[in-house]
């Protein structure tokens, strides 16, 4: 009883010091920092779970996602459940057919490591940043995205992602 007791105690610690040293780290952290952690624990979570032969569009668990992305951009994650999805699902009508992170149908792993930022904008005032995001190098399968970002108390979140519109004239 004694050792069952300690160890949930043990456990109440560690669990309580990891969120508080978290939420110290992601306070610390820019609007673009933000997005690189994000999107390099987000596609490492596609990868790890792709290689298990699970469903590779069930990576991150709303819970991690939440550290990083408000509970609004959190409705686009899909449903947190084991098995495998189901055959008879369709799309809802004005829903994507695309990763909404993504805004790819596929990704490359090398996206994990290759994560080019640049602030477009960032108002601590009105608490709001938007962040140009490249996945990919050059030459490659790429990604390109603006992702807005609020900062709802002393931590900043991804609110938005939208595609980048790319122009060819």
């Amino acid at each position: 009883m004694l050792k069952r007791l300690l160890k949930t105690a043990i456990i109440a610690v560690v669990v309580f010091t990891s969120s508080a040293a978290f939420s110290a780290t992601t306070e610390k952290m820019s609007p673009a920092q933000v997005v690189r952690a994000f999107y390099s624990r987000y596609i490492s979570k596609q990868i790890e779970v792709f290689e298990k032969n699970s469903d590779p569009i069930r990576g991150m668990t709303r819970q991690e996602a939440l550290r990083y992305m408000t509970n609004e951009a959190a409705l686009y994650l899909p449903l947190d459940h084991p098995g495998p999805p189901d055959p008879n699902y369709e799309i809802p009508e004005g829903q994507i057919d695309h990763n909404y992170f993504l805004k790819s149908q596929d990704y490359s792993e090398q996206w994990a490591t290759s994560i080019y930022t640049k602030v477009l904008l960032v108002d601590n005032d009105e608490g709001i940043a938007i962040v140009k995001t490249t996945l990919g190098e050059e030459g490659y399968m790429r990604s390109k995205l603006i992702v807005i970002l609020v900062k709802p108390g002393r931590v900043w979140k991804i609110d938005k992602v939208l595609a980048y519109p790319s122009f060819d004239i």
